[in-house]
């Protein structure tokens, strides 16, 4: 939360890594990163399944020239329990962070 990230410094790349764990099954996972108040327009999209309630991973590189200005972003994590996409069974994190020249 609130990682700034200087593009010259990073060698124009983000190495990311997400967890989730649950006590329930999880089932979609979602990621997406998008410009701060902006959520309709993301830069970068992956998913993923959960194996039961086991932890889960994502590990990767993603790629600045992805994102055509600086400023603040948001990564979301959105995921669903027990094979039930809907109420009470989805969970979403929010990070925000910032790029700078």
């Amino acid at each position: 939360e609130g990682e700034v990230i200087s593009m010259a410094a990073s060698n124009s790349k983000i190495d990311l890594k997400v967890q989730a764990q649950a006590e329930v099954e999880l089932h979609q996972i979602t990621m997406s990163i998008y410009p701060e108040g902006d959520e309709s327009n993301p830069i970068w999209e992956n998913e993923g399944h959960g194996d039961g309630n086991e932890l889960w991973e994502y590990g990767g590189e993603v790629a600045l020239s992805n994102f055509n200005t600086m400023g603040n972003f948001v990564l979301q994590v959105t995921a669903c329990g027990e094979h039930m996409c809907q109420g009470s069974n989805i969970v979403t994190v929010l990070r925000n962070f910032e790029i700078t020249p």
